[in-house]
């Protein structure tokens, strides 16, 4: 009984180990790289609040490595606040079904 126990404990600390660095994605990471695979940020693939930590937490020299990466960010950040990422444009103002 005490050898599966231990067996038990030792396999969910295993687990715990495979999830933790998911759980913990940094954004600047995950919009970096997702910038690296063709230059561009996909504004629908991270939240505004992941766009927004990612752009605080852009390092001093990313102009040696990525020069184009600040723009490219504020680029996606403008297009994630006008589109809903369902393949729609929020309804002007003032038209009909529209939020104020």
């Amino acid at each position: 009984m005490r050898q599966r126990l231990a067996a038990l404990l030792a396999l969910a600390a295993a687990l715990a180990l495979l999830v933790a660095p998911a759980a913990s994605a940094d954004p600047f990471d995950d919009v970096f790289a997702d910038y690296q695979k063709d230059g561009k940020i996909d504004p629908c693939a991270h939240s505004p609040e992941e766009l927004q930590q990612a752009k605080s937490d852009i390092p001093n020299d990313i102009e040696q490595y990525a020069p184009d990466f600040p723009a490219e960010l504020d680029a996606a950040m403008e297009e994630r606040a006008r589109t809903n990422c369902d393949g729609s444009a929020p309804a002007p103002e003032g038209a009909p079904g529209a939020t104020s």
